[in-house]
């Protein structure tokens, strides 16, 4: 558990350090809240003069060959689509910056690709999935907790 601990406090430290680093910076707008239809997200850095959203990940660099992950571009992309949503402005590109907790500058990598509605879409949609599948197992626990006699088997 400590590790996971430590991992966390380090990943919370990178991300404060390059806030502190472009905070005199006009043209960039960090740690942004954008929300759209009820979703609520948090986006580490929005470039409104280029249209490109930035997420920052600390990783392990044995794990750089993973990056990025379907999941990891999902997010960003829904970034792109909560900006674009929220008026907060025009979205082009997005970005993801794996930046290794245990290596230097020479392991970072940057991964672009143009935003995509599309791409975004189809992870609100299989968030929206998960959602209904969960809520359909819950409901499903609760009802088969509370079984009427009247469907019970008889003994006779």
């Amino acid at each position: 558990m400590l590790f996971r601990s430590l991992a966390a406090i380090m990943g919370t430290a990178i991300h404060a350090a390059i806030e502190n680093a472009l905070a005199d910076n006009q043209e960039v707008l960090l740690e942004q809240t954008v929300e759209h239809d009820g979703m609520k997200a948090h986006v580490d850095c929005y470039i409104p003069g280029t249209g490109d959203v930035v997420d920052w990940k600390t990783v392990k660099t044995k794990n750089l060959s993973y990056f990025p992950s379907e999941q990891q571009r999902w997010q960003v992309q829904v970034y792109g689509y909560l900006i674009s949503k929220s008026g907060l402005g025009k979205v082009q590109n997005v970005n993801l910056v794996a930046i290794p907790r245990d290596g230097d500058e020479r392991d970072i990598l940057v991964h672009s690709e143009p935003y995509s509605e599309a791409i975004a879409l189809e992870a609100l949609n299989w968030l929206a999935a998960i959602r209904t599948l969960t809520e359909d197992r819950k409901s499903t626990r609760l009802n088969s907790s509370h079984v009427s006699e009247s469907r019970m088997p008889s003994s006779a």
